[in-house]
């Protein structure tokens, strides 16, 4: 069921926009799902305007991929390491991990560590609690402030609107 240009590719089709954006080249996960065709087309045939140019080299020690990640992209002054995290930091290198890539777990409400701190907050201090190998993976973790690991989850949990009217579910989206 291919859409019209400018129409929506239903949700049930995910890897139906992969294939039309990407063709044969490599993409991103599939959780990218909702395109408009006229876009999808775009965003093929368009090449970049600026060359993609990493935040820092993966041999840079861990601390300054963090901080490079923390002021550019987050606004940050700078990074504060926990005892615990200097420690994940020495395994990390002894254990051979150093080069691998970065990922920053932080809270959703904010680009700083502090979920109070909304917008767009400048010239914080970042507090790194631990440093995680993720090895199958290809990177390391960086939990940073007061978080927890549960991906993706929303304030308010969806399963809070459904309900049954009779035998009718209702309240899904």
């Amino acid at each position: 069921m291919a859409p019209k240009a400018g129409g929506s590719i239903p949700l049930a089709h995910p890897r139906f926009l992969l294939r039309r954006v990407l063709g044969d080249r490599p993409g991103p996960p599939l959780s990218f799902v909702r395109m408009r065709g006229a876009d999808a087309d775009r965003c093929r045939d368009r090449p970049s305007r600026r060359p993609f140019r990493p935040l820092y080299e993966l041999s840079d020690p861990v601390p300054e991929k963090i901080l490079a990640v923390a002021r550019t992209m987050y606004g940050a002054a700078g990074v504060e390491l926990t005892s615990a995290a200097e420690r994940d930091l020495r395994d990390v290198g002894r254990l051979g991990y150093a080069g691998l890539p970065v990922c920053i777990a932080k809270t959703q409400s904010s680009l700083s560590d502090d979920p109070r701190r909304r917008g767009r907050p400048r010239d914080f201090e970042v507090t790194v609690r631990r440093v995680l190998v993720n090895s199958g993976a290809g990177f390391l973790v960086v939990i940073t402030g007061d978080m927890l690991r549960i991906p993706g989850l929303p304030q308010t949990p969806l399963a809070e609107s459904i309900d049954l009217d009779g035998w009718t579910i209702v309240g899904l989206q």
